[in-house]
């Protein structure tokens, strides 16, 4: 199947990549929870002008380092305060991470058809496809971790000759700065996912080969080395502003706790990934067992490195994960992309399997199928703003912090957080606009005209906005004494 020689694969994917994914922004819906948090943090950036620190409505938040803070800022700088600024920062970065599978599947030898192919299966992918107008910091992450193995990728070229000094010190420099974005994006898990597949492919490869290639060791060691740099400063002058707690907590804390379970943060048994296996990367998951079986053959009987190459960027991050304790789907969601390279190898085994399917798919006529896959992308889109819309009263809060403002503005009233979770709080930064008051459940009331706001996570017929409730004081006061003791 070829397509007319004016528009190349490269072109229709990015023409497939603005139709399946650009849609998201103008119908995004900002769900409470991890997106509300995320969204406050980086609002509360830009309006304390404090990039050093992420600040959770006032309190340092150092659950992660502040890179998806910085990316999501800026477009709230540029747009407001807005949802669809927000979820702007998050397309781009999942249009970037298409356009990096692309331009890792060309360096491992794919056809131009079938990176293409690769670059479509995690387009289509549902949840890559979901999580790319979502405010979380595993976009970027996984965007980060692509282009950390395209550097490697082009560095070491599996199955070529080594390459001259020019394209060693560019692609040395993406692996440093995919490594680098990846650790100031979610803490050492951004460079743990790379460095596992590198050194065992690095490994493997020369084993397979016979001889050790020492010098490729030491150019990914020094791009490792080189990423850490804006690492270490940032975490100095997090010390200078913070102390050494802060630095704990964020290098040592919020990556070695959540790995071995000490935090009990999201902990899962170390099967609980393969009892979502069916979930993973539908619809093409049946394409990536295909493509984990030809590339397994062809590491076992050609010892292939290009092969080897994409089975371990999938299967070793993937046994990390898994031996991790905490577990959630988002956390595979850095695996999608070497996910999609297996597929498109997967589809292509497939298509020499059956000759059949391969000469009816040739019989497609290549302006037929642009037009099917543009079609598919608008009905998927349309589905999933359905969706959103169906389920906003539940998941959205943003008509609930509208009427707060209102009313707090109307009476003159000085909102008041009562015993407030990380959404609240990062919610009422990026909707009012500015920090707010906090106070415990046993804080007395200040006898003042305020405006508490609580979540109950038991809904009521007075709750609305993700189970948050409104009360006027003092005048609510006994309302509020029996909202609080259920």
């Amino acid at each position: 199947m070829r397509l007319p020689e004016k528009i190349s694969p490269g072109a229709v994917l990015a023409l497939l990549t603005a139709v399946w994914l650009l849609p998201g922004v103008f119908f995004c819906i900002m769900g409470s929870g991890d997106e509300t948090r995320v969204a406050g943090i980086a609002a509360e950036m830009v309006l304390e002008n404090e990039w050093i620190v992420p600040r959770l409505n006032g309190s340092p938040f150092l659950e992660y380092p502040p890179m998806y803070y910085w990316w999501c800022g800026l477009f709230l700088r540029l747009f407001g305060l807005s949802e669809y600024a927000a979820a702007l920062a998050s397309v781009l970065a999942a249009a970037g991470t298409v356009w990096l599978v692309w331009k890792t599947a060309l360096r491992l030898g794919a056809s131009p058809v079938m990176a293409a192919a690769a670059g479509f299966f995690l387009l289509g992918s549902a949840q890559f496809l979901a999580e790319s107008n979502t405010v979380r910091v595993d976009i970027l992450l996984a965007f980060f971790v692509t282009l950390a193995y395209c550097g490697f990728f082009g560095l070491v070229r599996p199955g070529a000759a080594a390459p001259g000094r020019g394209p060693a010190v560019r692609d040395m420099f993406l692996l440093a700065l995919g490594v680098c974005g990846g650790v100031m994006t979610k803490g050492l898990v951004g460079a743990v996912l790379p460095a596992v597949g590198m050194g065992f492919y690095l490994v493997l490869d020369d084993v397979f080969a016979r001889q050790w290639r020492w010098r490729r060791y030491l150019a990914v060691g020094a791009a490792f080395m080189a990423a850490m740099i804006p690492v270490v400063l940032w975490c100095f002058l997090l010390y200078r502003g913070q102390g050494s707690e802060a630095v704990h907590a964020v290098a040592v804390v919020n990556n070695f706790g959540r790995f071995s379970g000490s935090q009990g943060d999201h902990a899962s048994p170390i099967y609980e990934y393969l009892l979502k296996l069916p979930a993973m990367f539908q619809p093409f998951l049946v394409l990536v067992f295909a493509g984990l079986w030809c590339l397994g053959r062809r590491v076992w009987r050609m010892r292939d490195p290009r092969a080897l190459a994409v089975l371990t960027y999938l299967l070793l991050p993937y046994l990390v994960l898994t031996l991790a304790s905490a577990k959630r789907m988002v956390y595979m969601l850095p695996l999608a992309p070497a996910a999609a390279l297996a597929a498109a190898a997967g589809g292509a085994y497939l298509l020499t399997v059956f000759p059949r399917l391969g000469s009816a798919a040739a019989k497609v006529k290549p302006r037929v199928l642009l037009a099917v896959l543009i079609l598919a992308g608008i009905v998927v889109q349309t589905g999933m703003v359905l969706a959103r819309r169906h389920h906003a009263s539940r998941d959205s809060v943003k008509a609930f912090w509208a009427e707060v403002e209102t009313v707090s503005r109307r009476e003159d009233r000085a909102v008041v957080l009562i015993n407030a979770q990380e959404r609240t709080r990062g919610a009422a930064v990026f909707y009012l606009g500015h920090t707010v008051a906090v106070r415990g459940r046993s804080a007395p009331p200040s006898g003042r005209r305020e405006l508490y706001i609580l979540r109950k996570r038991r809904r009521d017929e007075s709750s609305n906005g993700d189970w948050h409730r409104m009360f006027r004081m003092p005048e609510d006061a006994t309302q509020f004494r029996a909202a609080m003791s259920r």
